[in-house]
């Protein structure tokens, strides 16, 4: 998953600081099951600002590696349920974020671990595309009794033979395959409406795009990533992905 602009901006109410401060304490525990080793350190500032009501951003080194991870933290004013949902639809996200093409080409629309491909559209360079394992993690969702949940991605380098079919090998043939991708959503339950999400990306964009000016960038454009996933939820009454929360 690659985010870059938007025409969106983020705008929600702010969320009690106490209450979002206790309910990232005693989900802490549950950290230690997300599926990707590396994660951001997100400080405390950067929470204060999402209870404030805005989407705060940043950039983390890896060590031995250009390329940086971008990511953002804030509160969505909708249940974890129909958020999680809403998220996992990317199929339905065309037209709603940068990306111009999605297929799931192996597995299922909402299931643990399907693999689908994207194609980003780039000005003056070529387009972009790639594939990557989608992670639901319901182990998770069952160890914190439905508490928190994520989202994770990681990058399938080279699919199996008969993975993309004629018609999408044409589709990408003159575009320029993504080095390396992964990230992923963490999502806490605030309440009954309002849960804290925690977003991040660690790309590669390979060609001719230097990894350090492209994660700065991506770093930025991270509140329009929340502003379009909180404009696609709240636009649909029931989330067609639908998951066990106990």
């Amino acid at each position: 998953m690659v985010s870059l602009l938007f025409t969106s901006v983020w705008a929600n109410e702010a969320f009690d600081w106490s209450m979002l401060h206790q309910s990232v304490k005693e989900t802490a525990e549950f950290r230690v099951h997300r599926l990707r080793s590396v994660n951001p350190s997100i400080p405390e500032s950067a929470y204060r600002k999402a209870a404030a009501g805005s989407v705060a951003s940043g950039v983390e080194s890896v060590e031995g590696y250009q390329a940086k991870i971008g990511w953002g933290v804030g509160v969505f004013d909708i249940p974890i349920e129909h958020l999680f949902g809403s998220i996992n639809e990317e199929l339905s996200h065309v037209g709603k974020t940068p990306i111009s093409y999605t297929e799931i080409v192996k597995g299922e629309p909402c299931t643990d671990r399907r693999q689908v491909l994207m194609i980003l559209p780039l000005p003056i360079l070529r387009d972009r595309w790639w594939i990557t394992e989608q992670q639901t993690n319901p182990n998770i969702r069952h160890l914190s009794k439905g508490m928190v949940a994520e989202l994770s991605w990681i990058h399938v380098p080279t699919p199996p033979k008969g993975v993309i079919s004629e018609q999408t090998e044409s589709k990408i043939k003159n575009l320029v395959q993504v080095k390396f991708t992964q990230g992923s959503w963490f999502f806490v339950r605030l309440s009954a409406t309002h849960t804290l999400a925690e977003y991040h990306s660690w790309v590669e964009p390979a060609g001719n795009i230097p990894a350090g000016p492209a994660s700065r960038f991506a770093s930025r454009s991270i509140e329009k990533t929340f502003a379009e996933m909180d404009s696609y939820a709240k636009g649909q009454v029931q989330s067609l992905c639908q998951y066990s929360w106990k």
